[in-house]
């Protein structure tokens, strides 16, 4: 019998099973049927799907539940039956999935997939499971963070928001600088060349807004780009846009995210005000001060000089442990003479130029007094009497 032939049989005798298992609705028949097979995975993950869409009285029936707990507290053939299974328990079960051994069945799937159609699914539920279950769970459910880096090196955007939510939860900085390595120039170009479904495209901003909240995680985009990048990306005509609203998988997450950035619009008012209204504004003082060359715009003063001893682009440079009045460039992996980093570009925030870098992570554990520690250039800056 060839390849063709042999699925058709398997096929059939899903579809036999799962008609079994609907009409007859017995715990104890579709035990008896039960092989260790993609056939009987795949009827029994459809039974819980027809029964489950259907509203049938035996979902909340605790004989089903304890049946799924014993099929997958034992070995379990890892197939698309199985994916279909777990992804139907998200649904019938979102406050119980510890207790159905879920983080060990996620690890095992990530470890052993190599069809990319089931790896595509099993991304797909992963981000199922991060949109359903309460963030206090999710730890104990999705598997560890390297060990989806370590299966998945092309970083889909399905992949992307996975890793991003990790983030949120862990208050990862590492993840997000390694992240920030993936996206593109801007949050739109990024959008433009990657296939996003509009649900996807509402979920990645959502996060990504909420990772901003935590300004420690260093998100490479800001609140304000993430918002208009994607009315940007969308640029729908009046009906499309209303049509999109409306639908339940993208309109819901859309308004939810809108009302949160009114939300954050409103709360932190004043010091936004502030920030628009004060470009160049800060003065750190001191008896001898450094101000860009370009514009005389002060920068720092000799008490937050920590080294002269390094080198820039155009020769001799200063690390200083704190400087005013910059701005900075996303996140750039580096390698350097000292081993690689992860930095930002420093410019002057009145005429645009370029100073310096700010080290944002360090590599190697006898660099890390360098983070949060800014490099000026000494060709770009002058050094005068202060006040």
């Amino acid at each position: 019998m060839n390849e063709s032939s042999l699925r058709r049989v398997e096929f059939n005798h899903e579809n036999t099973l799962h008609e079994l298992f609907v009409s007859s609705n017995d715990l104890s028949l579709i035990e008896l049927k039960r092989t260790n097979t993609l056939s009987w995975s795949m009827a029994f993950g459809r039974y819980l799907k027809t029964i489950r869409i259907n509203s049938h009285p035996i979902c909340s029936n605790s004989s089903l539940y304890e049946f799924i707990k014993k099929i997958l507290n034992e070995n379990v053939c890892i197939n698309r039956g199985l994916l279909l299974i777990l992804k139907q328990c998200v649904y019938l079960y979102p406050t119980k999935l510890l207790h159905l051994s879920f983080q060990h069945h996620l690890t095992t799937c990530l470890t052993n997939l190599t069809d990319s159609y089931l790896k595509y699914k099993y991304i797909r539920l992963l981000r199922l499971i991060i949109n359903e279950i309460e963030e206090k769970y999710l730890l104990k459910i999705l598997p560890l963070t390297n060990n989806i880096l370590d299966n998945y090196h092309q970083l889909d955007i399905s992949i992307i928001i996975v890793l991003e939510k990790l983030v949120l939860i862990n208050s990862d900085v590492q993840l997000q600088l390694i992240l920030n390595q993936k996206y593109d120039q801007t949050l739109i170009e990024y959008f433009k060349l990657h296939d996003f479904d509009d649900d996807e495209l509402i979920d990645l901003c959502s996060i990504l807004f909420q990772i901003n909240l935590n300004k420690s995680l260093q998100c490479r985009f800001n609140i304000s780009n993430i918002f208009i990048d994607l009315l940007n990306y969308i640029d729908y005509d009046t009906d499309t846009m209303m049509n999109w609203l409306l639908t339940p998988e993208t309109g819901e997450k859309f308004l939810i995210f809108f009302l949160r950035l009114i939300k954050y619009l409103i709360s932190n008012r004043d010091e936004l005000k502030l920030q628009a209204g004060n470009d160049i504004n800060k003065h750190l003082g001191g008896q001898r001060v450094f101000s860009c060359a370009q514009c005389e715009t002060p920068l720092t003063n000799r008490n937050e000089l920590v080294s002269t001893r390094f080198t820039g682009a155009t020769g001799r440079a200063f690390l200083f442990s704190h400087v005013v009045n910059t701005k900075q460039s996303p996140v750039q992996e580096r390698m350097m003479l000292t081993g690689r980093h992860f930095v930002r570009d420093i410019s002057c925030k009145k005429c645009d130029v370029k100073l310096g870098w700010m080290y944002e992570f360090a590599t190697e554990e006898s660099q890390r007094y360098k983070e949060g520690r800014v490099i000026l250039e000494r060709a770009l800056i002058n050094e005068s009497d202060g006040f």
